[in-house]
């Protein structure tokens, strides 16, 4: 199995391409679109690397995934999935999401939250494959309520439950955020096996190089707010100390209405 990622240094994101080397399917997890905010223009530069690389390699999209619906940047699910097909997919959770925010985000009269804009909607224990490579679902809530994390051979793709260890873990203040639950969730992550790849969704270094994976013993030896013994109440109050601190992030209104959608 073949695993690149690529990093989206203005919002920090990694977008981590898989393939089986057999069959030569492939998925892309957590497309960037470019976007400035000041003229509100798109671009794709920065996913064009990617359909570059599955052009070049000949390789199939079966699967364009989200962790989540991002509230940072803008997804690409769609100039993928027009330059290359694949089926757009996105955890259940997605609906309360959508429920949450439709009166709230000017989605248009005519928006559904039904999930309907995405290809397929994904639930705890949902086995996907590509080519000879299963793709485990596990539902990973706390930070938003459709949060997913991926599993696929010995990598973990975790969206923004943890971050790298001298970074933590995701903020819990947004609607449908919950500390509790992310407590739970990153406790589930850091029983997998130690060795585990984690594939990270962001990464904001100031005093080295941007790092895309970490294993799970990385975290629970080093992670600042969960290496070992992690224990609930201290991570809670942590957790929610820390949010109420953070400002909203900048792209967060022109992401949310183009992520619930699926990129529309």
């Amino acid at each position: 199995m073949i695993h690149q990622s690529f990093h989206h240094s203005a919002t920090g994101t990694w977008t981590h391409v898989f393939a089986c080397e057999k069959t030569q399917h492939c998925i892309v997890i957590d497309s960037v679109l470019d976007y400035d905010a000041k003229t509100e223009q798109t671009s794709s530069e920065s996913v064009d690397q990617i359909i570059s690389l599955i052009n070049d390699k000949e390789w199939q999209l079966k699967y364009i995934l989200e962790t989540h619906a991002h509230a940072d940047h803008l997804t690409a699910a769609q100039v993928l999935k027009s330059n290359l097909g694949g089926e757009v997919c996105i955890g259940l959770g997605i609906i309360k999401v959508q429920e949450t925010f439709k009166d709230r985000l000017p989605l248009g009269e005519n928006f559904n939250a039904d999930g309907s804009d995405f290809d397929l909607l994904l639930s705890n224990g949902d086995v996907l494959l590509m080519g000879q490579h299963a793709i485990e679902v596990m539902v990973t809530p706390g930070h938003t309520s459709d949060s997913l994390t991926y599993l696929i051979e010995d990598f973990a793709v975790i969206g923004d439950t943890l971050f790298h260890p001298d970074s933590g873990s995701a903020r819990c203040d947004f609607p449908g955020g919950d500390a509790a639950e992310l407590y739970h969730s990153i406790s589930r992550i850091l029983s997998l096996p130690d060795e585990t790849k984690l594939c990270l969704a962001h990464d904001y270094p100031e005093n080295r190089d941007a790092v895309s994976v970490v294993t799970v013993s990385d975290q629970k030896t080093g992670n600042i707010h969960c290496k070992t013994p992690f224990d609930a109440q201290r991570y809670i109050e942590t957790r929610t100390m820390r949010d109420a601190q953070l400002a909203p992030p900048c792209l967060i209104e022109p992401a949310l209405i183009h992520n619930i959608q699926a990129g529309h």
